[in-house]
């Protein structure tokens, strides 16, 4: 193992990492062992990327190219979100890009998974955990009244 080089040189290996690979998704444990395997003491590690745990995520996020298009629900689909509010709330939160086409497929996979028809309250339990852990306050804030149809939501 390497003597201790203290903090800076691990931060700016981790720098360097995420800013080589821009597009790609920065997971803890890989960089973790990435920097084990270089030789920084474990401890230091986890100090480090605790530090630099926001820069990580935010840099890391996956950009996907997202052709905007609506998405029509399959027959199986249609029948268990029937539910007019729910639908046009689910459409509102996409066409104001409040949610990815990944999270719009989560949502709509969780969705179908309740028994019987989907409600209002469904979809918001759904929306709460899909993007509790993704959004800071303001946007989380942004998205929900969005979704509870508040005018001056986007102003």
């Amino acid at each position: 193992m390497k003597q201790s080089e203290g903090l800076g040189e691990i931060i700016a290996v981790i720098m360097n990492e995420v800013e080589q690979h821009p597009n790609k998704p920065h997971m803890e444990a890989s960089l973790r062992s990435y920097l084990v395997r270089k030789g920084f003491k474990p401890e230091d590690v986890v100090f480090a990327l605790y530090m630099l745990r926001n820069h990580i995520e935010e840099s890391s996020t996956c950009t996907l190219t997202d052709p905007g298009a609506i998405r029509q629900f399959i027959p199986y689909e249609a029948n268990k979100i029937r539910n007019p509010e729910v639908r046009s709330a689910l459409a509102r939160l996409e066409l104001y890009k409040l949610i990815s086409s990944l999270e719009r497929e989560l949502i709509i996979e969780r969705l179908v998974q309740f028994d019987g028809e989907i409600t209002f309250f469904d979809l918001e339990f759904v929306v709460t955990w899909v993007i509790a852990g993704t959004r800071n306050v303001d946007a989380a804030n942004t998205t929900f009244s969005v979704l509870h149809r508040d005018a001056d939501a986007l102003n």
